[in-house]
C-alpha cells in the first residue's frame, strides 16, 4: 500500500491521488516508501509502566459524568503492570488514575469500570464487539494509548496508536461536528474508521448507491447516494481520512462527497491489506 498523509485536508485529497491508500499490486514502487512526517508535534504518547500521582484532566469538552454512564476500558494498571480485566482484580485507570474494578460477567465483554462515575475522558466510548474486534487486530501495546498535551495537560485515550505515528479512532457512535474537530486538532496525525453497519439502513443505502467501475481501477467508484441517511454527509466534514466498514471484507475510503448533489467518490481496500498496512494482523 502507498503512504498516506493524515495531515492532508480532505478537500484537497481529490488533487493528490498518490497520497491515498491503494492496493499494493496496482501502485508504482515509488509510492511504497515509508510514511514520513516532517512536522513536529507538541504531544507524546504516555507509555509509562505505572501511574504516578493523581491526575485531574483538563478537557476540551466538559460534560456531566452522568451522561457518560459507566466508563469502561480494556486495560488498567495493577501493581505497575498494564493488564486486561480478570475477576477479582482492582486497578488504576491509565488516563485519570482513579480506581477501577474488573467486570467479568457472562454477557458483556470483560472490562475495567470506574468505581465512581467521575469525569475521566469525555471522548471515550464504551466499546462494542465491533470496537473490540478492530482493536484486537493490533498489538496490545498499540491499544488504548494515553496522549497528553504538554502545554495544557489535556489527556485522552486513543483507540490505537501504530508505529507509523498515526492514531486510529474507531467510531461506532454518533459524535458532534465540534467533537470531531476537537479530536482531529488534538491527535493531529490520525484517521477515522467508521462503523457503517451499525444501522442496517446505512449499510443498505451505501451498497445501493455505489456505482459500477468507471476507470481501469475497479476499486475506485463513484457514488450517488440514495435514501435519507446522512452518514456520508456527516463524515464529509472530517479533515482527516475516513474509512468505512460496512461489515464485509472491504473498507471504503471516503475520498469526496457533496451533500448538496449527493455525489461522491470512494475507494475500496481489502480489510486485510488495510490492517496489515498499519502493522496489525487480520484474523
Amino acid at each position: 500500500m502507498a503512504a498516506i498523509d493524515p495531515q492532508r485536508p480532505c478537500r484537497q485529497r481529490q488533487h493528490a491521488r498518490s497520497s491515498m491508500l491503494y492496493p499494493r499490486d496496482r501502485m508504482p514502487q515509488a509510492a511504497l516508501r515509508p510514511i514520513q512526517y516532517p512536522i513536529e508535534v507538541a504531544w507524546q504518547p504516555d507509555v509509562r509502566l505505572s501511574p504516578t500521582g493523581i491526575y485531574s484532566p483538563c478537557c476540551a469538552r466538559r460534560i456531566n459524568a452522568e451522561q457518560l454512564g459507566e466508563i469502561r476500558v480494556r486495560y488498567a494498571f495493577v501493581n505497575g503492570y498494564r493488564v486486561e480485566a480478570e475477576k477479582g482484580l482492582h486497578g488504576k485507570c491509565p488516563c485519570c488514575n482513579s480506581d477501577v474494578i474488573a467486570k467479568c460477567g457472562n454477557f458483556k465483554v470483560h472490562h475495567w469500570a470506574h468505581k465512581t462515575r467521575e469525569l475521566c475522558d469525555p471522548w471515550w466510548e464504551n466499546e462494542s464487539e465491533w470496537h473490540r474486534t478492530w482493536k484486537s487486530y493490533f498489538p496490545s501495546k498499540s491499544q488504548e494509548r494515553v496522549f497528553t498535551d504538554e502545554k495544557t495537560g489535556e489527556r485522552h485515550i486513543a483507540d490505537v496508536y501504530v508505529e507509523k505515528n498515526v492514531v486510529i479512532e474507531f467510531q461506532s457512535y454518533s459524535i458532534s461536528a465540534e467533537e470531531m474537530s476537537a479530536r482531529e486538532r488534538f491527535y493531529q496525525q490520525m484517521i477515522w474508521v467508521v462503523n457503517g453497519a451499525k444501522r442496517d439502513f446505512d449499510r443498505i443505502y451505501f451498497h445501493q448507491s455505489v456505482c459500477g467501475a468507471h476507470t481501469d481501477d475497479p476499486s475506485l467508484r463513484k457514488i450517488r447516494w440514495v435514501g435519507r441517511s446522512k452518514l456520508l454527509a456527516k463524515w464529509e466534514a472530517a479533515t482527516k481520512h475516513v474509512y468505512m466498514d460496512f461489515g464485509t471484507d472491504l473498507v471504503w475510503h471516503l475520498i469526496e462527497y457533496d451533500p448538496k448533489t449527493k455525489n461522491g467518490l470512494v475507494r475500496a481496500y481489502p480489510k486485510q491489506k488495510f490492517v496489515e498496512f498499519f502493522g496489525g494482523i487480520y484474523s
